[in-house]
């Protein structure tokens, strides 16, 4: 996922809302967009995944002081999805109304809910459902879909939606319900879910290079190298699997947890799996990416937990 041009993003298309002590304000949003493969990269330049603008939040007025600036709160942020899939043939697509979603479709999405408050920048399931609080004086909602070819879904049944070009494509319709309560204490988990997965055979990484100029002219590049996939943020523990008929690691023969692209100092490899899902381990203190050169399996996935 591009970050370069997040704020232009939310100044564009994202109105702030004022919420008043104690309500709640919910909001809708579906996508319409065609299945990704098994490894959607989500992270840096070559993201695949489109970010929907949702809602943006702050208190309706600051609390004992009227003309002041928004003071923190606590924000509980309740998101739940539902999800059709449907076999089409080529052509231009149409979207499909939210109830039909909702009555023909799983409880579930697998769109994913990005989450801004102060400095910090949270991805995290819908799944069958998450609720969690932050406290922070605003906050801004977003939908984000594995696709750059999504289209934005408000409802609009019947009005064009994806163009497919093969005879037999998977077509996904989604939506994400999003509640926002302003409260003086958390009513929901100060811990979320973000599950990716990663492609560990080619040379795919989500950590760009980035060339420091220097006085003299020249300057230094760093970057990440092959199968180098960034820690997302706010990530405390994460449990590793494979798919079934792969043989779980040996020794040595993980995921490694390295400190930093320069260094690359280990800070610790998950191996010696009894079973097709790792240990919930511990990330490191100061890893801030985790390497799969010496995990010979397809497809990893991970299940990080995130504390808010």
């Amino acid at each position: 996922m591009n970050d370069c041009n997040d704020d232009n993003l939310y100044k564009s298309n994202m109105r702030i809302r004022e919420l008043s002590h104690g309500s709640t304000y919910a909001m809708t949003m579906g996508a319409q967009y065609i299945a990704p493969g098994a490894t959607p990269i989500l992270y840096g330049p070559d993201s695949v995944y489109r970010e929907i603008p949702v809602t943006a939040q702050r208190p309706k007025r600051a609390r004992l002081d009227p003309q002041g600036l928004p003071c923190a709160e606590w924000w509980t942020i309740n998101i739940s999805g539902h999800t059709l899939f449907r076999r089409v043939t080529n052509g231009q697509q149409r979207l499909i109304g939210w109830s039909e979603i909702t009555q023909s479709g799983v409880p579930a999405s697998n769109a994913l809910l990005r989450l801004r408050w102060d400095a910090d920048d949270v991805i995290m399931n819908v799944g069958s459902g998450q609720r969690v609080s932050v406290l922070a004086p605003t906050i801004t909602c977003s939908m984000l879909v594995p696709s750059l070819q999504a289209v934005e879904n408000r409802n609009a049944r019947g009005q064009p939606g994806v163009t497919t070009t093969d005879e037999d494509t998977t077509i996904i319709d989604t939506i994400m319900n999003v509640k926002v309560t302003c409260s003086d204490a958390p009513l929901g988990e100060r811990f979320a879910r973000l599950t990716t997965s990663y492609n560990t055979q080619g040379t795919d990484t989500d950590i760009p290079a980035i060339t420091v100029p220097d006085f003299g002219g020249n300057g230094t590049t760093v970057g990440g190298i092959a199968r180098d996939y960034r820690i997302p943020a706010r990530a405390r523990r994460v449990q590793f699997s494979v798919g079934t008929g792969q043989t779980f690691p040996i020794a040595a023969n993980g995921p490694v947890f390295i400190a930093d692209t320069f260094s690359r100092f280990e800070r610790g490899v998950v191996d010696l799996w009894n079973r097709n899902i790792s240990p919930d381990v511990i990330i490191p203190g100061d890893a801030q990416l985790v390497n799969y050169t010496n995990a010979q399996y397809p497809v990893i996935s991970a299940t990080w937990t995130l504390e808010l």
